[in-house]
């Protein structure tokens, strides 16, 4: 029998990603031709239409806590994760990721005031950055 990590949020159980907000079915909303057209590429410009404009973009009051710490904040987007891909993005996260190491690796996004915001935000997702976005 080998033990695995088991995520919940709420009443629901997850085990490869639970996600919401704005940027949470960019990989299910994304054509597949454009996908084999453009790879990578076809996620960015499905999760910019997703961004724009960005006075309407839903976004969620939430507090998280990880680790002790308490995140506070206006997101568009979160993610809890245990894979190292996620909707056609690779090495999202630094180190090692494990199914049974304990621990998800946690994706926030919080909401952009401008579009020199916007712009931080794709870089970091993009280069697989760390930022206060």
């Amino acid at each position: 029998v080998k033990r695995i990590d088991v995520g919940k949020i709420d009443d629901k159980y997850f085990v490869y990603v639970a996600a919401f907000g704005a940027l949470s079915d960019v990989s299910f909303s994304t054509d597949q031709d454009m996908k084999n057209i453009l790879g990578r590429s076809a996620y960015i410009v499905e999760g910019i239409k997703k961004l724009l404009p960005i006075q309407s973009m839903k976004s969620y009051q939430a507090e998280i806590e990880v680790d002790h710490e308490l995140i506070k904040g206006d997101f568009i987007h979160f993610m809890a994760s245990n894979s190292i891909s996620v909707g056609g993005f690779t090495d999202i996260f630094d180190g090692e990721v494990g199914l049974s190491d304990g621990l998800f690796e946690i994706t926030l996004v919080k909401k952009p005031e401008s579009l020199i915001d916007l712009n931080k935000i794709i870089q970091a997702l993009t280069n697989n950055e760390s930022n206060d976005f």
